[in-house]
């Protein structure tokens, strides 16, 4: 009786570990999809799309940009000669 009670005590003891083992598994196949779909996402970035500033806005810029270094210029005259 000792012996089969020390067998199915085995038994009991396997069959848990190949539940565990299972579960294991399962979990690493689940990384290891996430792992490729992470692999191939950094070997094909998405395309961004970036909004293109028209040249007529850069050009107004540049031009209030040049009227405000003139007008710190008669300022800084202003200043010095004052």
């Amino acid at each position: 009786r000792l012996l089969l009670m020390a067998g199915l005590l085995l038994a009991d003891k396997s069959a848990g570990s190949e539940d565990k083992v299972k579960s294991i598994e399962r979990k690493v196949g689940a990384l290891q999809a996430e792992l490729e779909e992470a692999r191939e996402a950094a070997l094909n970035p998405a395309t961004v799309e970036v909004a293109r500033i028209p040249s007529e806005v850069t050009d107004t810029l540049a031009e209030l940009a040049a009227r405000a270094e003139a007008v710190a210029d008669a300022v800084e005259d202003q200043v010095n000669s004052g």
